[in-house]
């Protein structure tokens, strides 16, 4: 039986990059309570709401590159019925509405993705390097 509730138990059986995403989440913890307290409440939901939908277009993207793909454990996964209609759906449907949002409001979202973004491989190039430790030394 695999552990999961250590970093390398979760590695092996879906490939998971613990400290990064500790940090990470806790690095968007940071970020919305910065927002909600000097932008106010519209601009805290606008940039949870849009980093919301582009969490699910990569969702959506991921699908779609995993269904195209050809491997043994593709055909023991569940398929739905009209291939790739639906996933092409939820795409057009997000960027419809991604592209209702005003310049600032993109340009806040793009930053903060960035941000995140580049917090979550600087602390996947640390790791590699040996100077992040795993969960199991930040639990002791």
């Amino acid at each position: 039986m695999i552990d999961t509730k250590t970093e390398e138990g979760l590695k092996r059986v879906i490939g998971v990059p613990g400290v990064a995403l500790t940090i990470v989440n806790y690095t968007i913890g940071a970020g919305i309570f910065v927002f909600s307290v000097l932008g106010g409440f519209q601009q805290l939901a606008v940039l949870a709401s849009s980093s919301i939908l582009i969490i699910y277009l990569t969702v959506i993207l991921a699908t779609v590159q995993l269904r195209t793909k050809e491997q043994d454990i593709s055909e023991k996964t569940f398929r739905m019925p009209g291939g790739l209609i639906i996933p092409l759906i939820g795409i057009a449907a997000i960027v419809w509405l991604l592209t209702g949002l005003g310049k600032w409001e993109i340009l806040s979202t793009l930053i903060f993705v960035a941000i995140v973004l580049a917090i979550y491989f600087l602390t996947i190039e640390f790791r590699e390097k040996g100077v992040v430790g795993s969960l199991e030394k930040l639990e002791e």
